[in-house]
């Protein structure tokens, strides 16, 4: 029995981090199209700094200075590939708060 509660912890571990990453993939590129489509400049560094900040400060701050500058391009490819990272985000966290609840049950409960 406690073999099984070992492996459910380690293959909802595997799911938390493999919806992270998606996660996180996807808040990249969400901001960095976005700077381009706004014409802010270093699009790039906006992306990593929504990631790499504390307590959500760089999303925060880019939301801040992102609203000095309004769309400038609208091209359907961007759009539909903004929408693709839109669906990838939300799967991503539909799987990470699946694969949480399920530790947090298989550890109280089973």
């Amino acid at each position: 029995m406690n073999n099984h509660k070992i492996l459910i912890t380690i293959i909802c571990s595997a799911t938390i981090l493999v919806a992270m990453i998606s996660i996180l993939r996807s808040v990249y590129t969400l901001v960095s199209i976005d700077a381009k489509r706004r014409h802010i400049k270093s699009p790039k560094m906006w992306g990593a700094l929504s990631l790499l900040s504390n307590n959500s400060s760089g999303i925060i701050l880019y939301l801040i200075k992102r609203r000095n500058y309004p769309i400038i391009e609208f091209d359907n490819n961007i759009n539909q590939l903004m929408f693709k990272n839109k669906k990838i985000f939300t799967y991503g966290m539909i799987l990470f708060s699946s694969a949480f609840i399920l530790i947090i049950l298989n550890l109280t409960l089973l």
